[in-house]
């Protein structure tokens, strides 16, 4: 008894158990059965109640650790997730700083190509202006000896700028040989000695001035066709080479640029420059 105390004071039940199973094999040797039994009975109670607590623990362990496992999962997940994230937002400002640089290259391209074609666009009108002028219509054939050919390419001029015989399409070599009363080879010589042209150029120099003329001084509801046929080119491919070759822009190009010019001026000038005239 005194050791069944000292195990309950210990709280040691696994040694009460183990007590309780040899008192009920003593109890049963000494013929003392009922005795035996319930001290077995109480040893049985005991080891159940024992395995019930283990098996609480171990299932109490597994939870733990199965909730643990869980947690660790949703951890890795979380940060799986906030690495993507976090590679998505570094993406994200890659490509909003790339696009900015763009726009940024792109608005300064425009405003070069913007300045340039402005540049060509006034020594254009420079030029234009010197061939509608006194000197521009002399420039062709200054410091010539006067020679008949001279007087050959001098009657050219007065053709192509009093009677503007560029305007016509089917102007060829012949047709303004027989209007000068020469012949093609005399034609030929007198203009690419005088302006150093063919006569293919020649004839597409005046049609370009007439264009730009055109293009200049007329609104926006004449279109870049009708100025090309009124200039004499049959075919838009045609006058769009020509037109590049002469002054380095488009048509279209040269029209939205003196568009541009034309708006910037402001109403005071213009109403000053219509009373002067």
């Amino acid at each position: 008894d005194r050791a069944f105390v000292l195990a309950d004071q210990l709280n040691r039940p696994n040694e009460r158990q183990a007590l309780l199973g040899q008192k009920a094999e003593v109890l049963a040797k000494a013929g003392r059965y009922e005795e035996a039994f319930e001290a077995s009975q109480a040893q049985k109670e005991i080891a159940e109640t024992l395995f019930n607590e283990s098996r609480d623990r171990a299932i109490a362990d597994l939870r733990v650790e199965y909730e643990t496992e869980l947690a660790e999962q949703a951890l890795a997940l979380a940060q799986a997730r906030n690495e993507q994230q976090s590679q998505w937002i570094r993406f994200l400002w890659v490509v909003v700083a790339l696009l900015v640089a763009l726009v940024g290259m792109g608005g300064g391209f425009l405003l070069y190509r913007n300045r340039s074609l402005r540049e060509l666009y006034e020594r254009n009108v420079e030029l234009l202006d010197q061939f509608y002028g006194a000197e521009g219509r002399q420039s062709l054939g200054e410091d010539a000896d006067q020679d008949p050919m001279k007087g050959l390419f001098d009657r050219l001029l007065v053709m192509l700028e009093k009677e503007a015989l560029f305007k016509d399409e089917q102007l060829s070599l012949t047709g303004l040989a027989r209007q000068a009363q020469s012949n093609e080879k005399y034609i030929s010589q007198a203009i690419s000695r005088y302006a150093n042209m063919n006569f293919a150029n020649f004839i597409n120099y005046y049609r370009i001035n007439e264009a730009k003329k055109l293009l200049r001084s007329a609104d926006d509801k004449v279109g870049i066709t009708d100025v090309m046929l009124e200039c004499g080119f049959s075919h838009k491919s045609t006058f769009y080479a020509a037109f590049k070759k002469f002054t380095g822009m488009t048509p279209t190009q040269f029209r939205a640029v003196a568009e541009q010019e034309s708006s910037r001026v402001p109403p005071k000038s213009e109403n000053i420059g219509a009373v002067a005239q």
